[in-house]
């Protein structure tokens, strides 16, 4: 059984505040013994696309930097890029980007790097455990790193149903190409009956997969990448991925986690951010209202305990009414909002040796530590 550390999101008094929970956490979880002096620790931090309001702040990851520094190593704030919706290289506006979101060296305390390089293709191929992918290139930042902490914003995800630990080692850690291949054969369907024809999901195909036929959109199988952009866009959710595509993506990615719980040699600390928890990831361009009341900060060093201990307090929250979600306690709101179920790509990641679904959650006792 893995321990998972737990603190609530709301303070309590005034030397609660969100520098000390992320101290004492980074205590608890005991991550200082990963790292060695002088040795390169990669922050992997959810710092790309510009749209949703809903991400994490940069005093989270100054707080983790600062630990990183505090115990010997030499931190890099790190992300990949995504070309899956961007057939430009989005590496020229990536700096752009975080900087939008108030992300720099100045605000997180250590440089900031596109983990697979501005043609988005620096890495390894590392093999990985499982029968889909006999190996995947891991983003060089990462593979070149003595120890990793990935930084996650707990959201849902249209094909794994939980953006969270296991999906940022098992794609956010990949170069483009590598990414691309977790979407091979991934095809949307189209609800001809829910479609009213605006052609949002025509206009905003990067592949150019889809033309309208004057009845609905029509898809060029040989153009389509996967990237299941057209399902982001439509308004009417008339855009949906079968459960077999969604079951083989969430294979591909608990495979990937592998190759980079490889590099890392199990140096792996994960930091899972349960607040405005919101249907869509944060690459998104928006996103809709969160699902659930803020939660709290939970540490741990397996990512699927982190990520079954995410699950389960999000399925046990009181939800925010929504046209298609009920709100009682108890729900398994992701699956329900999403259309995948997180608990199969938790059981392939568990099958596969990443981490452990059985988990003990530890609340750390407020001690008042840190910087006001």
């Amino acid at each position: 059984m893995s321990r998972v550390f737990w603190t609530a999101a709301w303070s309590k008094n005034l030397s609660d505040t969100l520098w000390a929970k992320i101290s004492n956490l980074w205590d608890a979880a005991g991550f200082s013994e990963m790292i060695a002096p002088g040795r390169l620790v990669a922050i992997k931090a959810p710092l790309g696309g510009i749209g949703s309001h809903y991400y994490l702040r940069p005093l989270v990851i100054r707080a983790i930097t600062e630990k990183v520094i505090a115990a010997g190593g030499q931190p890099v704030i790190t992300d990949t890029t995504n070309t899956l919706w961007n057939r430009e290289n989005p590496s020229f506006s990536w700096h752009e980007e975080v900087a939008v979101k108030g992300y720099s060296a100045n605000s997180c305390g250590a440089p900031l790097v596109i983990a697979n390089g501005y043609a988005g293709e620096d890495g390894m191929l590392v093999p990985t455990t499982g029968a889909e992918l006999g190996g995947i290139e891991v983003a060089q930042a990462i593979y070149e790193a003595e120890a990793i902490i990935v930084v996650t914003h707990v959201t849902g995800h249209p094909l794994a149903g939980i953006s969270g630990a296991v999906t940022a080692l098992g794609s956010e850690c990949l170069t483009s190409s590598g990414r691309r291949r977790l979407h091979e054969g991934i095809k949307p369907i189209f609800k001809g009956e829910l479609c009213n024809h605006c052609g949002l999901c025509v206009a905003n195909c990067p592949w150019g997969a889809l033309i309208s036929n004057g009845t609905g959109p029509r898809l060029l199988p040989d153009c389509c990448k996967g990237c299941i952009r057209c399902l982001a866009y439509c308004p009417q959710r008339a855009i949906t991925v079968c459960d077999s595509h969604k079951r083989l993506f969430q294979r591909r990615v608990a495979e990937a986690a592998t190759a980079v719980q490889r590099t890392a040699r199990g140096k792996i600390g994960i930091f899972s951010f349960l607040v405005d928890i919101t249907p869509q990831p944060d690459c998104y361009p928006s996103s809709g209202p969160p699902l659930v009341v803020d939660i709290g900060f939970l540490a741990s060093q397996d990512p699927v305990a982190a990520d079954s201990a995410s699950v389960s307090l999000i399925q046990a929250a009181q939800g925010f009414p929504r046209d298609f979600l009920p709100i009682k306690e108890g729900v398994e709101k992701f699956a329900l909002a999403t259309g995948a179920d997180p608990w199969f790509l938790l059981d392939v990641a568990a099958g596969l040796g990443l981490g452990k679904k059985d988990y003990e959650l530890l609340e750390v006792p407020e001690e008042g530590k840190g910087n006001a």
